[in-house]
């Protein structure tokens, strides 16, 4: 009787350390994930729970934001204003990113950034006008000109300058901060040619990861097989430094990575690659679609006034607004977006099930 208890416990732990070999393949989860959906009427449709009309209104995880470029207020659920705040400046910029908000001056080169509570994280005052600013939860980065020279000013949390980058040549179009480094894309002229660098820079100094003649980086992404370099017209698959395999999009608009799978918008057409580059799916449109967002299992493909879901590359709902789109975001079960005249907190749902539920 022991030795059965035994054996029987062995194959049990067997079974739960095979299972959890098998689960931690990306690709083992997603045949798991449409094994499920198998089971579900794959026909959905897009039901608006809430609509909040105005101008400038952005929602943040259960907060309401409104901005008309000189009084700001944030809103509970329910409407009731938790906090306001009047901006005396002269050219004011708003910038939300990492739940927190941003407000600079491009003239005077005053930079503020709050949480949603409306409390005052850091306060900055640079010399010089500011191109951009950019809050996030690893600190800040201001980009000025300064003696004929750019420059990134990186400043901690609360406010307390970091470091500087200056560009004596090339100039630098994107910029973010990691938890240990800052990345920048730099694009420089030489010999009437265009070349864009993504540089690394930490502790150790500088070092650049990506260099590209005749195109424009745009975003690097890691994958099971390499780094996705998305440019200005194509992408392309890099592997221990070397350029893999690439293909150009003319008229590209937007790329995305779900897993293994590559979805790209050109034109008004739509196609999804493997990890190897080869073609799973294309598809062209009677609608511009120009950007593609990820919810939940769901890939969404937005136009000027208009949405596109796909499950698993198959389309099963779609939803037209009345007024323009201006984001679109994924937060929780809600698919938030954003359009000229207010703010629409949307839901993916079993369209059977909402037909049901009407009957009763």
């Amino acid at each position: 009787m022991k030795k059965l208890r035994k054996v029987i416990l062995i194959l049990l732990i067997l079974s739960i350390a095979g299972t959890m070999i098998f689960f931690s393949f990306e690709e083992n989860q997603k045949w798991f994930v449409r094994y499920l959906d198998s089971f579900s009427n794959k026909e959905k449709q897009v039901v608006e729970n809430a609509y909040i009309p105005g101008d400038g209104i952005s929602y943040i995880n259960g907060r309401y934001l409104a901005w008309n470029g000189e009084e700001m207020s944030v809103s509970d659920e329910s409407g009731k204003i938790l906090w306001e705040r009047t901006f005396l400046m002269d050219d004011p910029k708003l910038d939300i990113r990492d739940n927190l908000i941003g407000i600079y001056d491009r003239i005077s080169g005053e930079a503020m950034v709050f949480n949603f509570n409306g409390e005052i994280l850091a306060q900055i005052e640079e010399e010089s006008p500011i191109f951009s600013f950019k809050p996030s939860k690893n600190g800040h980065i201001v980009h000025i000109k300064e003696e004929g020279r750019q420059v990134l000013k990186i400043y901690e949390r609360n406010g307390e300058h970091r470091d500087n980058l200056i560009f004596t040549k090339g100039y630098p179009i994107d910029y973010s901060l990691e938890e240990d480094s800052t990345m920048v894309t730099v694009l420089d002229l030489q010999n009437k040619a265009i070349n864009t660098k993504l540089i690394k820079y930490n502790g150790d100094g500088e070092q650049e990861l990506y260099s590209i003649n005749d195109r424009i980086i745009i975003k690097v992404a890691s994958m099971a097989k390499g780094k996705l370099i998305v440019a200005d017209t194509g992408i392309y698959m890099q592997k221990n430094d070397d350029i893999v395999w690439g293909r150009d999009f003319p008229l590209l608009k937007d790329v995305l990575l779900d897993g293994n799978e590559i979805y790209v918008i050109y034109g008004d057409n739509l196609r999804i690659l493997d990890d190897q580059g080869s073609t799973l799916k294309q598809e062209t449109f009677g609608m511009d679609y120009s950007n593609l967002h990820t919810h939940g299992k769901f890939i969404i493909l937005a136009g000027d006034k208009d949405i596109l879901v796909l499950l698993h590359t198959e389309p099963v709902a779609s939803y037209s607004f009345e007024s323009t789109i201006v984001d679109i975001q994924s937060q929780f079960n809600d698919l938030v977006v954003t359009t000229e005249n207010g703010v629409n907190i949307m839901r993916i749902e079993d369209k059977e099930k909402e037909i049901e539920e009407e009957k009763q």
